[in-house]
C-alpha cells in the first residue's frame, strides 16, 4: 500500500469517550490515531451538566454496583484531573414529597464515606444560614441538606485527555472526517478526507490502515458501525436541557431541585457571573444534529426552578441555552463479522464514568494486540492537574510571585483552565501588558494563541464555547461585543497562519 500510514489503534471521534481511550491505548504503548471530523469536544462531550451530579436519589433507585463504580469513579477524577475537576457544595431543599428528611440524611452519610475530596454532608437550618439559604422560598423550604459534589468542565477534560495521548505519541487530527473503512488482510484501510476548519472546503484525501479501530463518534456512530459492516440500529437517546440564566442563587454553591411531579434541575455558578440550569434527561427519538431547546423545555426548567426559588427564573432572560444528547446506558462491545479484524462500539455511559469505559474498550482488542501494557490511567494525572502536594491555593501564591503584576483575577482564571501549565501560558510575563490584548475580562491574547498552539484551537468557536466559555459574556447584538468576537477570530487565523507555516512546529 505504498507510504500509508500504519497504527495499531484507529479511534474515530474525539469527545470524552474517544479521547480518553485514545490515552488510554497510547499509554500501553500502541500506535494510535486519534480522528475528529470538527473540534474537540464539539458533541455532547462538550453540551453536560458540568457535574457528576451523584447525589442523593429521590426517584426510582440506580443498581447499586453501578452507583458505586461511578462514585469510585469520582473519586479518579477529583485526583487526576483536580484543576478542572472541582469540589461544590450543593444544597438540596426538603419538600413533603421527597424521602424523610432521617432517611436521606441515612444515604447522605453513606455517601460521605466514597469521598476523601468531597465536603461531608450536613442537614441545614435555611433560614438561619443565610449563606446557604440564600435565594430559596424560604416559606416553603425553611430545611434541608447540603452536601460535597463535583463539577467538571467538561470539553477542557476532553482537551486533558488528548493532550496526554499525544504526549504519549498519539497522532491527532481534527477536522478529518472518515470517508470509507474497508477489510485490508489482517486489518482495516481507512479513507479520510481534511477540510478547512472555517469554511469547510475540502483540503485532502488520504488512507492510513490499522490494525483495529474503536467506534467512538457518538452521533456518527452507526455510520461508522457499517463501515465496518454491522448495523447497531439505532440506540435509545436521552436529551438534557441546560439553559444559562442571570445569576438566580448567590455563592459559590449549587442546588439540587426536585420537583413534587419528579422533574429534576441542578442550578449551579457559571463564569461567575451566570447559573447554569439542567434538567432531567428525557428520552429523545429525533436526530442528533437537529437537537436543540425548545421554549416549552427552557420554561419548563425554569418552572422547577421557580418553584424553590425567590428571584424571578424566566426563559426569556435567558443568555444561552444548549442540548446535550447521548445514548442512554453505556455501550462496549466488539463489531463486525466473525473472524473480521477487531473493532469495538465505545458510546454512552455517564460524564463520571467514561474513563472507565474507555479502559474497557481497550481490553477488549487485547487479543489483536497482545503486547499491550496494563491499565494504567486510574492513577495517572492529566495534564495540567500535577500541582504540588495537590494544594491550588499554594500554586496560586506561587504564581503570583513569580508574575507579580498579573492581577490575581487573571491568575485564577488561567489556573482554573491549565492547572500546572499555567506557567507555558504566562511564559514569562511580568505585568500584565505583556499578555496582549485582553478581549474579555481575564482573558488575553497570549492565551489565545496557546490554545491554538498547543490545544488544536482553529476557529472562534473552538475557543469561545469549548476551550473557554467566554462566548456567554459576549452579546451578539453589542457592536462592541461583535468587535470583540472579530479580533479574536483574527488572532486565531495569525496563530494558525504561524503554525502551519513551512518551519513551525507542532506541539501537545
Amino acid at each position: 500500500m505504498g507510504d500509508v500510514d500504519r497504527f495499531d489503534v484507529v479511534v474515530v471521534g474525539a469527545g470524552l469517550l474517544g479521547a480518553a481511550a485514545a490515552r488510554d491505548a497510547a499509554g500501553r504503548g500502541a500506535k494510535v490515531l486519534l480522528l475528529e471530523r470538527d473540534d474537540l469536544g464539539s458533541g455532547s462531550s462538550g453540551h453536560t451538566s458540568l457535574m457528576a451530579d451523584l447525589g442523593p436519589r429521590v426517584g426510582p433507585r440506580p443498581e447499586a454496583t453501578a452507583r458505586a463504580r461511578a462514585r469510585a469513579e469520582r473519586e479518579i477524577l477529583l485526583h487526576t484531573a483536580r484543576h478542572i475537576v472541582r469540589p461544590i457544595r450543593m444544597v438540596l431543599p426538603h419538600g413533603p414529597w421527597l424521602p424523610s428528611r432521617l432517611g436521606l440524611r441515612w444515604s447522605l452519610r453513606r455517601d460521605d464515606a466514597s469521598s476523601t475530596y468531597l465536603e461531608r454532608s450536613a442537614s441545614v437550618d435555611f433560614s438561619k444560614d443565610h449563606l446557604l439559604g440564600d435565594g430559596l422560598r424560604l416559606d416553603e423550604f425553611p430545611r434541608g441538606f447540603s452536601y460535597g459534589e463535583a463539577r467538571v468542565d467538561d470539553a477542557r477534560l476532553v482537551v486533558a485527555h488528548v493532550r496526554d495521548a499525544a504526549q504519549r505519541g498519539a497522532d491527532v487530527r481534527t477536522r478529518t472526517a472518515v470517508t470509507g473503512i474497508r477489510r485490508d488482510g489482517e486489518g482495516w484501510l481507512i479513507d479520510l478526507e481534511s477540510h478547512a476548519a472555517e469554511s469547510g472546503e475540502s483540503l485532502s484525501t488520504g488512507q492510513v490502515s490499522a490494525a483495529s479501530v474503536i467506534d467512538a463518534a457518538g452521533a456518527a456512530a452507526g455510520e461508522v458501525a457499517a463501515m465496518l459492516g454491522e448495523d447497531i440500529g439505532s440506540a435509545p437517546l436521552v436529551k438534557t436541557v441546560h439553559v444559562v440564566l442571570p445569576r438566580v442563587i448567590d455563592g459559590e454553591h449549587g442546588a439540587a431541585l426536585h420537583h413534587e411531579d419528579g422533574r429534576y434541575v441542578t442550578v449551579i455558578p457559571y463564569e461567575n457571573r451566570f447559573s447554569l440550569l439542567s434538567g432531567t434527561d428525557v428520552p429523545y427519538d429525533g436526530a442528533v444534529r437537529e437537537a436543540c431547546v425548545t421554549d416549552a423545555e427552557a420554561a419548563s426548567v425554569c418552572a422547577v426552578a421557580r418553584r424553590f426559588l425567590e428571584r424571578p427564573v424566566d426563559p426569556a432572560d435567558a443568555l444561552q441555552t444548549f442540548v446535550g444528547v447521548r445514548a442512554r446506558g453505556s455501550q462496549v462491545r466488539r463489531l463486525g463479522a466473525a473472524g473480521a479484524p477487531p473493532a469495538v462500539l465505545l458510546g454512552g455511559g455517564e460524564l463520571v464514568t467514561h474513563r472507565l469505559l474507555a479502559e474497557q474498550a481497550v481490553d477488549a482488542l487485547r487479543d489483536a494486540l497482545p503486547s499491550l501494557g496494563p491499565a494504567w490511567t486510574a492513577s495517572s494525572t492529566l495534564p495540567g492537574a500535577d500541582i504540588p502536594d495537590g494544594d491550588l491555593g499554594a500554586f496560586r501564591m506561587q504564581l503570583a510571585r513569580e508574575h507579580k503584576r498579573v492581577p490575581a483575577g487573571v491568575l485564577a482564571s488561567v489556573i482554573r483552565r491549565h492547572g500546572n501549565l499555567s506557567h507555558e501560558v504566562l511564559g514569562d510575563a511580568a505585568k500584565v501588558e505583556a499578555l496582549g490584548t485582553e478581549f474579555v475580562s481575564t482573558f488575553h491574547q497570549r492565551e489565545v494563541e496557546y490554545l491554538v498552539r498547543h490545544e488544536w484551537a482553529r476557529t472562534v468557536d473552538d475557543v469561545l464555547w469549548r476551550r473557554t466559555k467566554h462566548g456567554v459574556l459576549l452579546d451578539p447584538a453589542d457592536k462592541f461585543d461583535r468587535l470583540t468576537v472579530e479580533a479574536i477570530a483574527a488572532c486565531v487565523r495569525a496563530e494558525v497562519a504561524r503554525l502551519e507555516a513551512p518551519t513551525a512546529g507542532v506541539s501537545a
